[in-house]
């Protein structure tokens, strides 16, 4: 073929072998114009117009060989627009916001866990606007079709800082808070009771999620040292509970007693007695049961003349 006319105007950019054209229209106009093909001697052409818009077909049949089919698309003008009139997160205009600009940061509390709402303002009723949120620290999209199927995309990163605290809520000995907590005091004395075999649980409480806690223990007496690390790993700080056994003041004993039997008006205050025995029969045995197994005793058996006991208590008192 060697022409197609619409309206009696040639097509600028008619080509024998592109089977396929789109014609814009006046917004006003609501037929299609006439078209007309030019064809090659031999050749037989078919027109079908569309009733209004739409497509219209042009069939060649040569004398030898297979038909084509040429199609001329009419439409109106449609809308290329991709940029939105407004971008709104929590009901407030984006800070910043520029039609023309694509690309936003916007900065959220420290700990925030849910992004906030996303809308707009389309710039063209005939444009269609989707919105993905991906949470806090990603970018959100939102893609913005124009009505000719050209596409716009803002993207919104929400910035959630991590947190630098390092400080804990809490220390707990057995589920209950060690005495005089603060979180600003690092040091904490625990005093055992006499006998303990075993350290109670300590247990805390951070004072941000996201912190991470190393527990050392020791066995028993000694210190318990945790190390907290704030999430954005730029501050530590070192909690330190020391466990000890109460340093006993105590030098009574608990019991005197004479050849296994606990000696006349024994009381653990009364620091002399005294004891008759037959003349001519062996000195009777001294023991002593202590207070505390912390206690040092020396016995100083001195015959007829005496018997003196010497209690040391763990801090240096001493009684005999």
């Amino acid at each position: 073929m060697r022409d197609i006319l619409v309206g009696g105007v040639s097509l600028a950019d008619f080509s024998a072998d592109q089977l396929e054209y789109r014609y814009i229209l006046a917004d006003d106009v609501t037929a299609c114009p006439m078209v007309d093909a030019v064809g090659e001697p031999g050749q037989t052409i078919t027109i079908t117009m569309p009733k209004q818009l739409g497509v219209a077909y042009i069939e060649v049949q040569p004398e030898v060989g297979g038909k084509n089919i040429y199609t001329i698309r009419f439409t109106h003008q449609q809308s290329a627009i991709t940029q939105l009139s407004d971008l709104t997160i929590d009901g407030v205009t984006i800070d910043g916001f520029d039609p023309a600009i694509a690309n936003y940061q916007v900065n959220l509390p420290v700990g925030t866990k849910a992004v906030p709402a996303i809308s707009y303002t389309t710039a063209d009723d005939k444009q269609t606007v989707q919105v993905l949120q991906q949470g806090v620290n990603a970018p959100a999209y939102v893609y913005v079709m124009a009505e000719d199927g050209t596409v716009g995309t803002y993207t919104i990163t929400f910035n959630v800082p991590l947190s630098n605290e390092a400080r804990l809520s809490a220390i707990k000995l057995d589920g209950v808070g060690i005495q005089g907590f603060d979180p600003d005091t690092y040091s904490y004395a625990v005093t055992l009771e006499e006998g303990a075999t075993q350290l109670p649980v300590l247990t805390y409480e951070k004072g941000y999620a996201a912190q991470q806690v190393s527990v050392i223990m020791p066995a028993l007496q000694g210190k318990a040292v945790l190390v907290v690390t704030s999430e954005d790993k730029t501050q530590t700080q070192t909690y330190e509970v020391a466990f000890d056994f109460a340093v006993q003041t105590d030098a009574t004993l608990k019991n005197i007693l004479v050849d296994g039997v606990t000696v006349d008006g024994f009381a653990p205050d009364n620091v002399d007695y005294e004891l008759t025995y037959q003349k001519g029969t062996a000195l009777p045995v001294i023991t002593y049961e202590k207070q505390h197994a912390t206690q040092q005793v020396v016995v100083n058996n001195q015959g007829t003349l005496g018997c003196d006991i010497t209690v040391t208590a763990q801090d240096g008192s001493q009684n005999t």
